[in-house]
Protein backbone atom coordinates (compact mmCIF):
# COMPACT_ATOMS: atom_id res chain seq x y z
CA UNK A 1 0.00 0.00 0.00
CA UNK A 2 1.47 3.25 -0.85
CA UNK A 3 0.98 5.49 2.60
CA UNK A 4 0.02 8.95 2.32
CA UNK A 5 -0.06 11.73 5.08
CA UNK A 6 -3.45 13.34 4.90
CA UNK A 7 -4.37 16.84 3.74
CA UNK A 8 -5.51 18.62 6.67
CA UNK A 9 -2.40 17.94 8.64
CA UNK A 10 -0.43 19.14 5.68
CA UNK A 11 -2.68 22.55 5.44
CA UNK A 12 -1.00 23.15 8.66
CA UNK A 13 2.01 22.21 8.74
CA UNK A 14 1.86 24.70 5.38
CA UNK A 15 -0.05 27.50 7.48
CA UNK A 16 -2.59 27.85 4.57
CA UNK A 17 -5.94 29.77 4.48
CA UNK A 18 -7.81 27.13 6.47
CA UNK A 19 -9.74 26.70 9.49
CA UNK A 20 -6.34 25.00 11.44
CA UNK A 21 -4.42 27.43 10.78
CA UNK A 22 -6.34 30.53 11.57
CA UNK A 23 -6.76 28.79 14.46
CA UNK A 24 -3.44 28.58 15.08
CA UNK A 25 -2.87 32.03 14.51
CA UNK A 26 -5.35 33.31 16.95
CA UNK A 27 -4.74 30.26 19.37
CA UNK A 28 -1.14 29.24 19.33
CA UNK A 29 -2.28 28.00 22.73
CA UNK A 30 -4.29 25.00 21.54
CA UNK A 31 -1.10 23.49 19.89
CA UNK A 32 1.72 22.31 21.34
CA UNK A 33 5.21 20.98 20.24
CA UNK A 34 6.82 18.60 21.73
CA UNK A 35 9.88 17.41 20.65
CA UNK A 36 8.77 15.42 17.18
CA UNK A 37 5.39 15.16 18.23
CA UNK A 38 2.76 17.91 17.53
CA UNK A 39 -0.43 18.15 19.06
CA UNK A 40 -3.63 19.34 17.07
CA UNK A 41 -7.26 19.80 17.40
CA UNK A 42 -8.74 17.06 15.85
CA UNK A 43 -10.59 18.60 13.01
CA UNK A 44 -13.47 15.52 13.67
CA UNK A 45 -14.16 15.97 17.56
CA UNK A 46 -13.19 19.62 17.96
CA UNK A 47 -15.29 23.33 17.22
CA UNK A 48 -13.03 25.50 16.02
CA UNK A 49 -15.58 28.74 16.88
CA UNK A 50 -16.30 28.14 20.14
CA UNK A 51 -12.80 27.10 21.29
CA UNK A 52 -11.23 30.26 19.56
CA UNK A 53 -13.85 32.12 21.49
CA UNK A 54 -13.25 31.12 24.91
CA UNK A 55 -10.88 27.19 25.41
CA UNK A 56 -12.53 26.53 28.66
CA UNK A 57 -15.59 27.54 28.32
CA UNK A 58 -16.22 25.21 25.36
CA UNK A 59 -14.40 22.70 27.12
CA UNK A 60 -16.85 22.66 30.44
CA UNK A 61 -19.62 22.98 27.43
CA UNK A 62 -18.38 19.92 25.87
CA UNK A 63 -17.89 17.94 29.17
CA UNK A 64 -22.02 17.91 29.76
CA UNK A 65 -22.21 16.65 25.85
CA UNK A 66 -20.31 14.49 23.71
CA UNK A 67 -16.68 15.86 24.86
CA UNK A 68 -13.76 16.51 22.44
CA UNK A 69 -11.08 15.13 21.06
CA UNK A 70 -7.08 16.22 20.11
CA UNK A 71 -4.74 14.13 18.34
CA UNK A 72 -0.81 14.43 18.54
CA UNK A 73 0.63 13.52 15.46
CA UNK A 74 4.47 11.98 14.92
CA UNK A 75 6.33 14.50 12.36
CA UNK A 76 9.08 13.25 10.86
CA UNK A 77 12.10 15.72 11.13
CA UNK A 78 12.07 15.83 7.37
CA UNK A 79 8.58 17.26 7.24
CA UNK A 80 9.20 19.26 10.23
CA UNK A 81 12.44 21.15 8.23
CA UNK A 82 10.35 21.91 5.18
CA UNK A 83 7.20 23.06 6.38
CA UNK A 84 6.19 26.70 6.91
CA UNK A 85 4.66 25.95 10.33
CA UNK A 86 8.23 25.18 12.11
CA UNK A 87 10.19 26.85 9.53
CA UNK A 88 8.29 30.28 10.32
CA UNK A 89 10.57 32.50 12.25
CA UNK A 90 8.00 33.60 14.40
CA UNK A 91 7.09 29.59 15.42
CA UNK A 92 8.37 29.75 19.16
CA UNK A 93 7.49 33.31 19.52
CA UNK A 94 4.22 33.00 18.69
CA UNK A 95 3.74 29.72 21.07
CA UNK A 96 5.39 31.58 24.25
CA UNK A 97 3.68 34.71 23.78
CA UNK A 98 0.34 34.19 21.88
CA UNK A 99 0.99 37.07 19.91
CA UNK A 100 -1.52 37.67 16.97
CA UNK A 101 0.56 37.16 14.13
CA UNK A 102 -0.33 37.19 10.50
CA UNK A 103 0.64 34.15 8.05
CA UNK A 104 4.23 34.53 6.86
CA UNK A 105 5.02 35.82 3.39
CA UNK A 106 4.60 32.88 1.18
CA UNK A 107 7.44 31.00 0.31
CA UNK A 108 8.59 27.93 -2.18
CA UNK A 109 7.82 24.67 -1.27
CA UNK A 110 9.74 21.93 -1.95
CA UNK A 111 8.03 19.40 -4.64
CA UNK A 112 6.37 17.09 -2.29
CA UNK A 113 5.32 19.81 -0.14
CA UNK A 114 3.22 21.78 -2.95
CA UNK A 115 -0.13 21.66 -3.11
CA UNK A 116 -1.28 19.67 -5.81
CA UNK A 117 -3.84 21.79 -7.92
CA UNK A 118 -6.77 20.64 -10.06
CA UNK A 119 -6.76 22.06 -13.53
CA UNK A 120 -8.91 24.99 -14.29
CA UNK A 121 -9.44 27.46 -17.03
CA UNK A 122 -6.97 30.70 -16.74
CA UNK A 123 -10.00 32.92 -16.69
CA UNK A 124 -11.35 30.72 -13.51
CA UNK A 125 -14.07 32.78 -11.17
CA UNK A 126 -13.85 30.56 -8.54
CA UNK A 127 -13.78 32.42 -5.27
CA UNK A 128 -12.06 32.01 -1.91
CA UNK A 129 -15.36 31.11 -0.50
CA UNK A 130 -16.29 28.39 -3.22
CA UNK A 131 -12.85 26.69 -1.96
CA UNK A 132 -13.18 23.43 0.43
CA UNK A 133 -11.93 24.69 4.08
CA UNK A 134 -8.40 21.95 3.78
CA UNK A 135 -9.51 21.02 7.56
CA UNK A 136 -11.29 18.18 7.36
CA UNK A 137 -10.29 17.13 4.33
CA UNK A 138 -8.48 13.24 4.12
CA UNK A 139 -7.07 13.19 0.93
CA UNK A 140 -3.63 12.64 0.20
CA UNK A 141 -1.26 15.34 0.39
CA UNK A 142 2.25 13.61 0.19
CA UNK A 143 3.88 10.34 -0.31
CA UNK A 144 6.05 8.88 2.79
CA UNK A 145 8.26 7.50 0.33
CA UNK A 146 9.17 11.88 -1.10
CA UNK A 147 9.74 12.48 2.57
CA UNK A 148 12.03 9.21 2.95
CA UNK A 149 13.66 10.35 -0.67
CA UNK A 150 14.74 13.95 0.76
CA UNK A 151 15.85 12.99 4.25
CA UNK A 152 19.25 13.65 4.90
CA UNK A 153 19.58 11.41 7.82
CA UNK A 154 18.71 8.08 8.59
CA UNK A 155 15.51 8.73 10.70
CA UNK A 156 13.35 5.96 9.69
CA UNK A 157 9.29 6.79 9.61
CA UNK A 158 7.19 5.67 12.23
CA UNK A 159 3.79 4.39 11.10
CA UNK A 160 2.38 2.20 14.18
CA UNK A 161 2.90 1.82 17.37
CA UNK A 162 4.72 -1.67 15.77
CA UNK A 163 7.46 1.07 15.10
CA UNK A 164 7.95 1.87 18.97
CA UNK A 165 10.94 0.09 20.59
CA UNK A 166 11.75 0.57 24.02
CA UNK A 167 13.94 3.75 23.21
CA UNK A 168 11.11 5.36 22.83
CA UNK A 169 9.73 4.46 26.33
CA UNK A 170 11.34 7.57 28.19
CA UNK A 171 10.12 10.33 25.35
CA UNK A 172 6.27 8.54 25.58
CA UNK A 173 6.00 8.76 29.02
CA UNK A 174 7.46 12.61 29.27
CA UNK A 175 5.15 13.33 26.50
CA UNK A 176 2.05 11.72 28.24
CA UNK A 177 3.25 14.12 30.81
CA UNK A 178 3.54 17.18 28.91
CA UNK A 179 -0.36 16.46 27.47
CA UNK A 180 -1.75 16.35 30.98
CA UNK A 181 0.09 19.80 31.61
CA UNK A 182 -1.79 21.09 28.36
CA UNK A 183 -4.88 20.37 28.56
CA UNK A 184 -5.14 21.40 32.34
CA UNK A 185 -3.72 24.50 31.79
CA UNK A 186 -5.60 25.27 28.30
CA UNK A 187 -8.99 23.74 28.88
CA UNK A 188 -9.07 22.98 32.67
CA UNK A 189 -9.21 19.61 32.50
CA UNK A 190 -7.49 17.98 35.64
CA UNK A 191 -9.00 14.18 35.23
CA UNK A 192 -7.48 13.01 32.44
CA UNK A 193 -6.57 9.10 32.64
CA UNK A 194 -4.94 6.79 30.95
CA UNK A 195 -7.45 5.54 29.08
CA UNK A 196 -8.02 8.89 27.40
CA UNK A 197 -4.79 8.46 25.38
CA UNK A 198 -4.41 5.89 23.33
CA UNK A 199 -3.08 5.06 19.96
CA UNK A 200 -4.86 4.13 16.36
CA UNK A 201 -4.92 0.45 15.74
CA UNK A 202 -3.38 0.87 12.19
CA UNK A 203 -2.15 -2.91 11.62
CA UNK A 204 -6.34 -3.27 11.13
CA UNK A 205 -6.36 -0.81 8.17
CA UNK A 206 -3.62 -2.07 6.20
CA UNK A 207 -6.61 -3.63 3.64
CA UNK A 208 -7.91 -0.65 3.11
CA UNK A 209 -6.29 1.84 0.48
CA UNK A 210 -8.86 4.53 1.11
CA UNK A 211 -7.52 4.70 4.69
CA UNK A 212 -3.99 4.92 3.79
CA UNK A 213 -3.87 8.83 5.31
CA UNK A 214 -3.83 7.49 8.77
CA UNK A 215 -0.73 5.47 8.12
CA UNK A 216 1.55 8.04 10.14
CA UNK A 217 1.87 7.24 13.67
CA UNK A 218 -0.42 9.07 16.37
CA UNK A 219 -2.08 9.30 19.45
CA UNK A 220 -5.57 10.06 20.09
CA UNK A 221 -6.43 12.26 23.30
CA UNK A 222 -10.39 11.67 24.11
CA UNK A 223 -11.70 14.32 26.43
CA UNK A 224 -14.75 12.94 27.84
CA UNK A 225 -15.77 11.05 24.92
CA UNK A 226 -15.79 7.45 23.96
CA UNK A 227 -12.94 6.21 21.94
CA UNK A 228 -12.22 6.50 18.47
CA UNK A 229 -13.70 3.30 16.59
CA UNK A 230 -10.35 0.98 15.15
CA UNK A 231 -8.17 2.01 18.24
CA UNK A 232 -6.80 0.55 21.37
Amino acid sequence: IRVYIPRFLVALLNLEDCGATRLYLKRPELFLTFENFFVMPNPAYFDFDAFAHDPKRAALDCKVRAGFGLVCWWIHPELRKRSRLFMHKDHQKIIKSNARTPIPPAVVPPPFLRRRRQGSPKNSTTTVQQIPDASKDRSFAIAVNDVLNLAADAVPYLYDVSDLTSSHGPQLACLADALRRHISQVYGIYDLSPRDLYFHRQHALWSAPDRAWALTLHLHIAIHRARTPACF
